[in-house]
């Protein structure tokens, strides 16, 4: 069994709890389809224990097993939105805020011969 990471202990108890609402969301999706664990394992080719931990322990698994479970269910769309640059509203906010403050016109060479 793989080393756990150091970044799980010291996940901060927001994101835990956006994690186990990421997994209830995928246990919900699941039974709203009518689906056992074992045919969303076969339709995500993972195994049952891999979705079960998914759904109730979603901050030890990958991203990559997230996305395929997501896959799946057909809600992958949604996770596009995570990280997308145009709902950034600090990174944009700091991006406008190093634009230089006074801008000139390059001095024009005038060409004529």
């Amino acid at each position: 069994m793989p080393k756990a990471s150091p970044a799980h202990k010291a996940l901060p108890i927001t994101a835990r709890e956006v994690l186990r609402q990421l997994g209830q969301g995928i246990r919900i999706a699941r039974k709203r389809r009518r689906m056992s664990l074992r045919e969303l394992a076969e339709r995500s080719l993972l195994t049952i224990p891999t979705v079960h931990r998914a759904e109730r322990e979603t901050e030890k698994v990958s991203l990559a097993v997230l996305a395929q479970i997501l896959f799946a269910l057909n809600l992958l769309d949604g996770l596009k939105a995570v990280a997308d640059p145009a709902g950034d509203a600090v990174g944009q906010a700091l991006e406008v805020s190093r634009l230089p403050k006074n801008t000139r016109q390059p001095k024009r060479r005038d060409l004529n011969f």
